[in-house]
């Protein structure tokens, strides 16, 4: 027999495409159990597990050991005694043996089960109020899900998780994990709840509910050296209007959130833009590089190294657009003036005025900032005709911002 360990084979070079047969034992207390068919691909993490490949064309085979983190030492010091012993009565001791690292699976052992690689917790039960998973992988082969207590420290930015409750199952994409990985999370998630509705959010832009159900927002996975490196843009909005220069961050952002009676200051970490509005007055403008200055010298970046550009209202260069998810041109050029506004308002005869005024404007959005706000977006974003479809799939886009 040759041991070897599975963090380490087939990572590169796999023994076979991995569309041969294969057969698994659950390993309970001192018993070897056939597994039902039905359940290929369905293991706990209680329990261990013995699956045996076979290539269909040259019949070589492996023998993977597959144990449960939770599983006890005699179950693990049997599935090794039971795979030796199906090695001898077999292969006499001749067939390649390859103990899995729990959660550290080979490509090979992966593309087993095409991507339906379960690892629950115990015996499912949907009487359960929150599930929360964690799905890994990068193709549809080799997606594995796992089953996670539901609490916050279990997040990773690497990964998609699925938090499923009564009446919506939640999507929550970390801000490193790829297309490939959000779409095959995607559809894992749209299997675990077939008739209920899907909100799908980046890393950052979670509703309230999600961190209610996982018992509050913590600290979790976050490495902090990546996010300086990936850092996403940043938006602020700087006003005088309470009579005192104030600064607050606007995340996540959008076109409508650029507010034309003030200046905005958008962060990429490579450069800083200083959008200013067609309303903003000169102690705004001033102030606001002002506050550049000193927000650079606090985030120990370079005043004189960092590119800084002043943006006019209606004139703003590609290189600026681009960081906003839609961009329209019309409406940045169209302005009404605080002053008009009000004016407008007042005046009861000039209602249809207003409207009419009022409709290409981009005043700062009174939609709050919550799960309704997503949705809603989600929706006009996508253009998805939701009425065609057995459920709702909400799709929250990729906004820019971080929360950390």
């Amino acid at each position: 027999m040759d041991e070897i360990d599975g963090t380490k084979m087939l990572q590169q070079d796999m023994l076979d495409d991995a569309t041969g047969t294969i057969k698994i034992w659950r390993i309970a207390g001192f018993d070897q159990i056939e597994w039902p068919m039905k359940y290929y691909g369905v293991f706990y993490e209680g329990d261990s597990y013995i699956i045996l490949y076979t290539n269909h064309d040259t019949q070589e085979s492996i023998i993977y050991i597959w144990q449960g983190i939770m599983s006890s030492e005699n179950e693990r010091d049997n599935t090794m005694y039971y795979a030796q012993q199906l090695d001898d009565s077999i292969f006499h001791g001749q067939t390649t043996q390859v103990h899995v690292v729990f959660g550290d699976e080979p490509e090979h052992f992966l593309r087993l089960f095409k991507g339906k690689l379960k690892v629950l917790m115990e015996a499912d039960s949907d009487e359960e109020n929150i599930k929360f998973y964690q799905i890994s992988g990068n193709n549809g082969l080799n997606t594995k899900t796992t089953q996670i207590p539901p609490l916050c420290a279990f997040l990773d930015s690497d990964d998609v998780f699925v938090l499923k409750l009564i009446d919506i199952t939640m999507v929550w994409e970390g801000i490193f994990t790829s297309e490939a990985q959000k779409t095959y999370g995607e559809i894992a998630a749209d299997e675990m709840s077939p008739n209920g509705d899907m909100l799908i959010f980046q890393e950052g832009y979670e509703p309230r509910e999600f961190w209610l159900a996982l018992g509050g927002k913590s600290d979790y996975n976050i490495d902090e050296k990546k996010i300086k490196e990936y850092h996403l843009p940043r938006l602020y909005h700087c006003s005088d209007k309470s009579g005192e220069f104030k600064v607050k961050e606007i995340t996540p952002f959008d076109q409508d959130d650029l507010n034309n009676d003030d200046v905005m200051i958008l962060d990429t970490n490579e450069e800083i833009y200083i959008w200013i509005g067609n309303g903003a007055n000169t102690n705004e403008k001033s102030k606001a590089w002002d506050y550049v200055k000193d927000y650079l010298e606090t985030d120990h970046r370079s005043f004189e190294e960092i590119n800084i550009m002043q943006v006019k209202q209606g004139q703003e260069p590609n290189c600026f657009a681009y960081l906003f998810p839609k961009w329209d041109d019309e409406k940045a050029k169209d302005y009404i003036p605080y002053e008009v506004y009000k004016n407008l308002i007042v005046h009861e005869n000039k209602e249809s005025k207003v409207k009419e005024l009022l409709k290409p404007t981009i005043r700062q959005s009174k939609t709050p900032r919550g799960e309704h706000r997503v949705l809603r977006r989600s929706l006009s974003a996508n253009n998805a005709d939701i009425g065609d479809k057995k459920h709702h799939l909400k799709r929250f886009s990729t906004y820019t911002g971080f929360l950390p």
